[in-house]
């Protein structure tokens, strides 16, 4: 037999093999071909784990409540509603965009942990961050934005409810 025909047919039983190789370890998600499987799908995977929607955690750690919303494109987001009444989309409540105390303040605030209000401090190129002295030190833009100034939206950086955050 000619050497370059052995050569082929050895690649090609090689690449057979490896294909059927790699098949062996890619597991197929039918629920994204078929929603109607979601519920054989959480049997099959009861032991995964699941991981949360960060910024609905980040809701429920401040207070909040998640009320999922539909708009008319069926496209659907999460809203943070807070005791006060003040509602944000849970994105820009996690990003800082918004405050559960409603005002236009867009200073952020990490809650780190606490004790007292001596554990906080300002940080951030403009001072728009409150955090815990046991958290590490932020860097961030110098964008000086008119929203960040916290005297002039009467907020101080505090140790409130055992976190630092920005507070009347």
């Amino acid at each position: 037999m000619d050497k370059k025909i052995l050569i082929i047919i050895v690649a090609a039983i090689i690449i057979v093999f490896l294909g059927l190789y790699k098949q062996s370890f890619i597991k197929e998600d039918k629920t994204i071909d078929n929603p109607n499987n979601q519920e054989e799908q959480k049997e099959n995977n009861s032991d995964s784990t699941n991981i949360a929607n960060p910024a609905s955690q980040f809701c429920k750690d401040q207070g909040g409540t998640i009320e999922i919303r539909t708009l008319d494109d069926g496209s659907q987001y999460g809203v943070c509603i807070f005791k006060n009444g003040i509602e944000c989309e849970e994105w820009d409540l996690f990003s800082g965009r918004c405050n559960k105390d409603g005002s236009d303040f867009c200073g952020e605030s990490t809650y780190g942990a606490c004790s007292s209000n001596s554990d906080c401090q300002t940080d951030g190129c403009s001072g728009q961050i409150c955090r815990s002295k046991k958290d590490e030190s932020f860097v961030t833009d110098c964008q000086i934005k008119e929203c960040n100034d916290s005297k002039k939206y009467g907020m101080d950086c505090k140790c409130n409810e055992s976190q630092c955050q920005w507070s009347r």
